[in-house]
């Protein structure tokens, strides 16, 4: 099975010159990258309904100890890219998630950068479920390794960025929303257009 694996994984990620399927916790670790931000997107609301200074914290909680994860992931990264295929499935059935050194640091950017813009003093739930929805996107976009996945976390990304954008009820923000909702689909039917394009000529 490892090398069914190693074989699919060099079949759709040619550039890589190696790779190396990862199995147990370390798989795991990086699907919590993606899942523990979007869980908490739902979660906080809920959380912030009994203490508003609890859900506040739940993000950057969530966000350091996707720091740490991804310190402990810099060491166990060789030099070559790991496949992590999620639920065992191959592609393209299944859920191909890549993780090098290059990868690792644009997580660890994304993190640090959350952290800094956190709004610490906000106390809208609804912004910390946004900015959690964020995050998961970004870590998603980093780490996919198919062109579907890539397009999901894209939207994900549009639908946060726009409550982000619009939060704020006055006409410069309703303007500025409505112009980055124009581009951004014309950005997402641009690339579901390519992918498209890549899936028909690829097979």
């Amino acid at each position: 099975m490892r090398v069914l694996y190693l074989r699919a994984a060099m079949r759709h990620q040619q550039q890589y010159c190696s790779l190396k399927t990862t199995e147990g916790m370390k798989m795991n670790s990086l699907i919590l990258m993606v899942v523990l931000p979007l869980l908490c997107a739902f979660i906080i609301p809920l959380i912030a309904q009994f203490s508003q200074s609890v859900a506040k914290f739940i993000g950057p909680v969530v966000l350091l100890f996707i720091l740490s994860m991804v310190a402990t992931s810099w060491l166990q990264v060789g030099r070559g890219a790991e496949a992590i295929f999620v639920g065992g499935f191959l592609p393209p059935v299944g859920i191909v998630y890549y993780i090098d050194h290059f990868s690792l640091m644009f997580s660890a950017l994304i993190a640090v950068m959350l952290l800094v813009v956190w709004p610490w003093q906000n106390t809208s739930p609804r912004q910390y479920s946004l900015y959690m929805l964020l995050a998961a996107a970004c870590f998603g976009l980093v780490l996919s390794a198919d062109l579907f996945n890539l397009y999901v976390f894209y939207e994900l990304l549009a639908v946060a960025t726009y409550g982000l954008i619009a939060r704020q009820k006055n006409s410069s923000a309703t303007a500025a929303s409505l112009r980055y909702l124009f581009v951004s689909s014309a950005g997402s039917v641009m690339l579901l257009l390519g992918i498209a394009i890549i899936y028909t000529l690829t097979g």
